[in-house]
């Protein structure tokens, strides 16, 4: 009787050797290439456009965070806590204080990337207009 594994790994070798000089095949779609994700390919007054856009929905957000902010401070301070035990106190000014602080962050990081995104639109239109008066 043959043994089975001796006459299997000369098959094993050749498959193994003939995968390794063959790249794996990837299954998963390549979508990037069908996306635009070169800046270039946009018309400036675009750019222009996109930047305000998005320092508006940054602005919103910002403002809408800037006034739940205000309310959850006022609501904490008008709600004391009503017990006589120090951690409570300890605790509850913790937390009171991680929650504010939390959302007055994302309040600002919105703020900020909405001015940056303004003062982007600002200095993408003055290059505009200083390449279109050169070219006149």
């Amino acid at each position: 009787m043959p043994d089975s594994s001796s006459s299997k790994s000369p098959s094993k070798s050749a498959s193994k050797s003939s995968s390794k000089s063959q790249p794996p095949k990837s299954t998963a779609p390549n979508t990037i290439t069908n996306q635009q994700t070169d800046s270039e390919d946009f018309d400036p007054t675009q750019r222009i456009f996109r930047g305000l856009t998005g320092a508006l929905m940054s602005g919103t957000i910002a403002s809408a965070l800037y006034g739940a902010t205000t309310r959850i401070a006022i609501n904490f301070a008008n709600k004391p806590v009503t017990s006589d035990n120090l951690t409570v106190h300890n605790l509850s000014a913790a937390v009171r204080t991680l929650v504010v602080g939390m959302v007055a962050l994302g309040t600002f990081i919105f703020a900020f990337s909405a001015i940056g995104l303004l003062l982007l639109s600002a200095q993408t239109a003055f290059n505009l207009l200083k390449q279109r008066s050169s070219e006149s």
